[in-house]
Formats: C-alpha cells, sequence, structure tokens
C-alpha cells in the first residue's frame, strides 16, 4: 500500500488490506517504534488475527523493511525530481515489481531471525 503520509489511520487501513486478501490466516507484522506502529495487539486499530513484533529501539539493522527500502532508494537517490508526483510515480513503478510477485518479498525479508520469531508467536 502506497500512501501520501503515514499515521494511525493509514497504519489501520494497511493491516486491514493485509487481513482482507488472507482473513483466515494469522498475521504477524514486524515493525519499529515509530508513533504510528501500536505497540499493543490489543490496540483497536490492530485487526483481529495481526499480532505485532516490536523491534528494540534504534535498531534499524534488524527492520526487515529497510532492505526494501534500500532497493527503492538505488532507483531514487541522487535524483533532481522534477515534482513530488514523479518521485510517488517512480516509486509506484518499482513497487509494482514487488506487489506482483509477494515470493520476492519473502526472498528478501523473510528469512532469518524475524521469520523464526513471527513463527514462534
Amino acid at each position: 500500500m502506497q500512501t501520501p503520509s503515514v499515521n494511525l489511520d493509514w497504519t489501520q487501513a494497511f493491516l486491514e488490506q493485509i487481513k482482507a486478501e488472507f482473513p483466515e490466516h494469522e498475521h504477524v507484522v514486524v515493525w519499529d517504534g515509530a508513533g504510528f506502529h501500536p505497540s499493543e495487539d490489543s490496540h483497536p486499530k490492530i485487526p483481529e488475527g495481526v499480532h505485532t513484533i516490536m523491534l528494540p529501539a534504534y535498531s534499524p539493522e534488524l527492520n526487515p523493511i529497510e532492505k526494501f527500502w534500500d532497493l527503492i532508494q538505488d532507483h531514487t537517490a541522487n535524483n533532481l525530481w522534477p515534482s513530488i508526483e514523479r518521485l510517488d510515480q517512480v516509486v509506484a513503478a518499482h513497487l509494482e515489481d514487488w506487489w506482483a510477485d509477494k515470493r520476492r518479498v519473502n526472498k528478501l525479508a523473510g528469512n532469518g531471525w524475524a521469520r523464526a520469531s513471527a513463527n514462534a508467536s
């Protein structure tokens, strides 16, 4: 989900999108301590069947999304964009490749401690 900003409402929409795609599954989401990431599974913005694993503070090297953003930045950093809209278009085009093949995301971020923690929870 690509959104125009980050906040608790967009976080809820993202989690509801995950739950709607696979309603019978239990979902585990790994995230950092950003203000728009509730820390408790019982938070009213977290749908039933979605569980969170909070990363320790100041540990971007543990965050699976950082690997993904590094790849996006390879195509967007050090460029002068004519508008923020154009940058959004370029990011969306690169995200589309990832949306089309969810297994590709698992290969990037789905192994190691994060997967073991999710399966143990």
